[in-house]
């Protein structure tokens, strides 16, 4: 079953932390979704930095549609594979250009501690 939910930043604090949402796919094997509510109340706690999710079967590169929904929300996603014990992660490349936010995601990912490829 796929995990997913939201890396954050909390209002008022520099702590990150992971909040875990319910998967609301009917095919939680193979896909995840994110309920709207689940991600309004999170835009209300503070700064959405990733969406994660898991691929327990699979290798940790993202699917099209990570790669489609990464884009449309202008939002990083950190996959997690099971099978290989790794992350990556996939960001909308273009936006973080034009926006010159590739050093704040390099810095960020070197805070978090993780080896991420890919």
């Amino acid at each position: 079953m796929e995990i997913c939910g939201f890396l954050m930043q909390i209002q008022n604090s520099k702590s990150i932390v992971a909040v875990e949402c319910e998967n609301v796919t009917l095919n939680k094997n193979t896909n995840f979704e994110i309920s709207p509510a689940d991600f309004i109340n999170a835009k209300k706690r503070g700064k959405i930095l990733a969406i994660f999710h898991s691929h327990p079967s699979s290798d940790r590169s993202p699917s099209k549609m990570d790669k489609s929904l990464c884009n449309e929300t202008v939002i990083p996603f950190l996959i997690f594979s099971s099978k290989e014990n790794k992350f990556s992660l996939t960001y909308p490349r273009e936006y973080y250009v034009k926006n010159n936010l590739l050093d704040d995601l390099e810095q960020y990912i070197k805070m978090c501690n993780l080896s991420i490829e890919g």
